[in-house]
C-alpha cells in the first residue's frame, strides 16, 4: 500500500481589497502576502471540489470551502475597522492562495478562495482567528443576474458569457470565451427569467439544460461537456502488484451508481423514458422545471440527453492516495484500477507456480477480498477532496460511459464475443 513519508509543506498567500473590485497589498499593489508563518499544516482543513452537488444530484457545480486557522497576536488579521489590519477595505472577500510544495520543491496550486466575513471567528484566548475561506468560484453565488443580460432568441452559450463576463466576478476569476462550450446549445425562449436571478441559479440551470459542468482551471472559468479528457489514462495499483507500484491507501463508498441513475426524466411537463431499464432497476424519475424554455421539441431533447447520460447506473467509488500523486490528476481524467483479490498460500507453502506446481500435489492459495476492480473497468475523477494535516487526497471516480455495457477500455480490451481475430487487440493479465 501507498504510504507517506517525509514532511511536506503548505504555503499560505492572501491578497487584501484595497477598494471595491481592486486587489493588491498596500505597499505593492501586485503582491501577494505571504502569511505562511502564522498558519501551520494543521491549521488547514480538507479542500473539497466536486462536479456534481452531492451524490443524489447532477449537473450542479459546486464550491468548495476550508477554514484556516491563524495566529492574530499582533491584530493582523482584525477587519478594517482595526488600524493594526492588513484589511484596508474589507476583510470579507480577500483572495486566498493554499500552495502544496512537492517533494522536488515545486509549488502546487491546491486551493484559491475569497475570504467569508459571513463565517469567520475569533478566539481572544489563543489569539486566533479562523476564516471561512469560499473557493474563487463562490463569488458567483454573491451576485445576481441584471435585468437584460439574457434575451430571448439567444443560445445558452451566449447567455453564459454574458452572465459570467462582469466585472463582480471577472475581478476573481479569469473570463475566457474561448472556454465556454457547452453540450448542446439550445435557444433560450424567455430571457426576462433571468433577470434577477442569483448567478448561481441562472448557470445551474443553464449548465443542466445544455449538458455541461463548470471547472475552474487554475483561475479561469471553463464550460464543458462530462466527456473524460483525451490523452494518457492515470494507473492506480493496489495490493500485491508485481512490479510494486501500490499506490492506493483505501477504496472506500464503493457503490453501483444506481443512487445517481434516473430512468425517466421530465423537462417541463415532457417525459422521456427507458422502459427497458425501468423494467429492471423500478422507476427512478427525475423532474426538472425550465421556465425560460418552452419549445415543446426543445423540451424533449434536453429530456432525452439527461436520459442518455444518467440512465444507467456507474459505479462510483472513492481512492485515498497521497496527495504528491493526486497532484498529476485533473477533473475527468480518465482512470484505470487493478485491484486484484488477495491471493494467501495455506500454512507455508508459497504460491503454486504455472508449469512447476504438480496437480494433487499443490496446495492452492485462500482467495480473500471484498471486491475485485478490473484494469479494463474505464474511470473518470468527478471530486477531489485534499486532506492537508495527513498529506492524503480521497479521489472520487465514476465509472464511464452512459449505457450499462460501455464501461471500459474498449480500445485497449477485446470483448469476448466480439473480438475479430486479425483486428483486435488482446491484453496480457498477470493475475
Amino acid at each position: 500500500m501507498a504510504t507517506v513519508t517525509n514532511i511536506r509543506n503548505y504555503q499560505f498567500l492572501i491578497t487584501p481589497l484595497l477598494d471595491m473590485n481592486v486587489y493588491g497589498e498596500v505597499v505593492d499593489v501586485s503582491k501577494d502576502i505571504d502569511l505562511t508563518d502564522f498558519v501551520k499544516n494543521n491549521g488547514i482543513g480538507n479542500i473539497k471540489r466536486d462536479i456534481d452537488n452531492g451524490d443524489y444530484d447532477i449537473g450542479v457545480f459546486t464550491y468548495g470551502n476550508i477554514t484556516i486557522k491563524a495566529l492574530n497576536i499582533d491584530g493582523k488579521f482584525n477587519d478594517q475597522n482595526d488600524f493594526r489590519s492588513l484589511f484596508p477595505y474589507s476583510r470579507d472577500k480577500a483572495k486566498v492562495t493554499v500552495n502544496y510544495l512537492d517533494l522536488d520543491g515545486n509549488v502546487l496550486s491546491s486551493f484559491k478562495g475569497i475570504t467569508n466575513e459571513e463565517g469567520t471567528r475569533q478566539d481572544f484566548r489563543k489569539d486566533e482567528v479562523k476564516f471561512k475561506v469560499l473557493s474563487e468560484d463562490s463569488v458567483i453565488r454573491k451576485s445576481k443576474i441584471s435585468g437584460g443580460t439574457v434575451a430571448s432568441g439567444v443560445p445558452i452559450s451566449q447567455a453564459i458569457k454574458n452572465i459570467i463576463s462582469v466585472p463582480e466576478i471577472t475581478s476573481v476569476l479569469t473570463y475566457d470565451e474561448s472556454k465556454i462550450n457547452v453540450g448542446t446549445d439550445y435557444t433560450i425562449d424567455v430571457g426576462g427569467w433571468f433577470d434577477n436571478k442569483k448567478t448561481k441559479t441562472g448557470l445551474d440551470a443553464l449548465l443542466v439544460a445544455s449538458g455541461s459542468v463548470m471547472l475552474i482551471e487554475g483561475s479561469t472559468m471553463v464550460v464543458r461537456t462530462r466527456e473524460e479528457n483525451s490523452g494518457n489514462t492515470f494507473k492506480f495499483y493496489g495490493h500485491g502488484d508485481l512490479f510494486g507500484r501500490e499506490n492506493i491507501i483505501n477504496i472506500k463508498s464503493y457503490n453501483t451508481g444506481v443512487q445517481r441513475m434516473f430512468n425517466s426524466i421530465v423537462v417541463n411537463d415532457v417525459e422521456v423514458a427507458n422502459n427497458d431499464l425501468i423494467a429492471t432497476y423500478g422507476a427512478r424519475q427525475k423532474v426538472i422545471s425550465f421556465p425560460f424554455i418552452t419549445n415543446l421539441t426543445t423540451n424533449t431533447l434536453i429530456a432525452a440527453a439527461i436520459l442518455a447520460e444518467f440512465s444507467a447506473p456507474k459505479v462510483e467509488l472513492e481512492i485515498e492516495t497521497t496527495t504528491e500523486i493526486a497532484k498529476t490528476l485533473n477533473f475527468l481524467d480518465a482512470v484505470s484500477i487493478d485491484y486484484p483479490y488477495r491471493r494467501i498460500p495455506v500454512g507455508t507453502d508459497y504460491l503454486p507456480l504455472y508449469g512447476v506446481a504438480k496437480y494433487g500435489e499443490a496446495r492452492y492459495p485462500i482467495i480473500q477480498g471484498n471486491m475485485k476492480i478490473r484494469p479494463q473497468d474505464a474511470f473518470k475523477v468527478i471530486g477531489f477532496q485534499e486532506r492537508p494535516k495527513k498529506y492524503t487526497t480521497i479521489v472520487k471516480l465514476r465509472q464511464r460511459g452512459t449505457t450499462i455495457s460501455d464501461g471500459s477500455f474498449n480500445d485497449f480490451i477485446s470483448v469476448y464475443g466480439s473480438a475479430v481475430y486479425g483486428v483486435s487487440q488482446y491484453q496480457t493479465r498477470i493475475d
